[in-house]
């Protein structure tokens, strides 16, 4: 079944796993009926672990329903939702965010993300990111995660320039070259810049946690300079808060708000339903816990508790 799948989609997959679509808790059954553990969690979307009895009815309530296509020319409740969810999560902890585009995956978060940035500080064409970041694989993304072997063969799309990433070892001193660097660039090259990807915990190269004070030392800088700050965690999230007045509309409701807002994008009931019953969860019973954790004072032990602790909220 592997060689026959590897053969029509023109190549071999990159792991030899092909999946039955079952599971249950860390397990995955496998097409060829053995049970192996997830430990890649479906690249972080298998959080809760797999068959979990609220996320499967929120699945089986979204198949029930027959408009399943939400673009730019239609949209269902369940978006409405959805976002009104979402930005009330993010409100509870003071974040000033007024508005949540949805899509479908963290590569076009990121290119919807980039897409605003460069229509607020038109006719900037470069872009920042950290040394060692993923963001993506599409045209753009590989132009900017740092892996060469991603561009080979691709034409060159965007300018980088890349800044070193927090060093849990020194931290003071990863502060400090952080900055320099990131100054350099932007005299370098003078409101060229549309936007810093940042990268809150690296997972490309191992896993790479940052700081608030390395962040919050960096984003600084970008604000005078009136760079947008686009954060993900590996590219599969992404927001751009932006200056006042960015991607805002000049009054006729559509002339100054960016294409991709007006452009192709999309929604699907059952992620979206998925997603309404976790919000609350995490939101609510992990918060605590979640805003506990503080890589620089964290010692392994620590953070094995810590995941004890997320794992017996979740009821694991």
């Amino acid at each position: 079944a592997l060689e026959k799948f590897g053969h029509g989609r023109g190549g071999k997959p990159f792991y030899p796993y092909l999946g039955s679509g079952l599971g249950r808790g860390p397990l995955v059954e496998l097409a060829d009926g053995s049970v192996k553990y997830d430990f890649i969690s479906g690249i972080g979307v298998h959080f809760f672990g797999h068959s979990h009895h609220d996320l499967v009815e929120a699945a089986l309530d979204a198949a029930l329903r027959d408009t399943i296509m939400q673009g730019n020319l239609q949209q269902n409740t369940e978006s409405a939702n959805l976002i009104e969810t979402l930005l009330d999560l993010a409100r509870r902890n003071g974040a000033l965010l007024e508005h949540c585009f949805l899509t479908t995956s963290g590569a076009m978060a990121n290119e919807n993300a980039l897409k605003l940035a460069f229509h607020h500080r038109a006719p900037a064409d470069r872009v920042l990111a950290f040394e060692g970041c993923f963001a993506g694989r599409t045209l753009a993304l590989s132009q900017i995660t740092d892996n060469p072997k991603g561009r080979a063969g691709l034409p060159h799309t965007m300018s980088v320039d890349y800044v070193p990433f927090f060093d849990v070892d020194d931290p003071n001193s990863s502060i400090a070259t952080a900055v320099g660097a990131l100054n350099r660039h932007l005299r370098r090259y003078p409101r060229q810049h549309a936007a810093m990807i940042f990268d809150l915990v690296q997972g490309e190269r191992g896993f790479y946690p940052g700081s608030r004070a390395f962040f919050v030392a960096l984003m600084e800088v970008l604000r005078a300079h009136d760079v947008a700050a686009e954060v993900g965690v590996r590219g599969h999230a992404a927001a751009a808060p932006l200056a006042e007045g960015a991607g805002e509309s000049t009054g006729d409701g559509a002339a100054g708000v960016p294409a991709l807002s007006r452009g192709a994008t999309a929604s699907l009931p059952a992620p979206s339903a998925a997603v309404e019953v976790v919000a609350d969860p995490v939101g609510e019973s992990l918060k605590d816990t979640v805003s506990t954790l503080d890589p620089e004072r964290m010692t392994p032990i620590e953070a094995l508790v810590a995941l004890s602790e997320l794992k017996r909220l979740l009821g694991r």
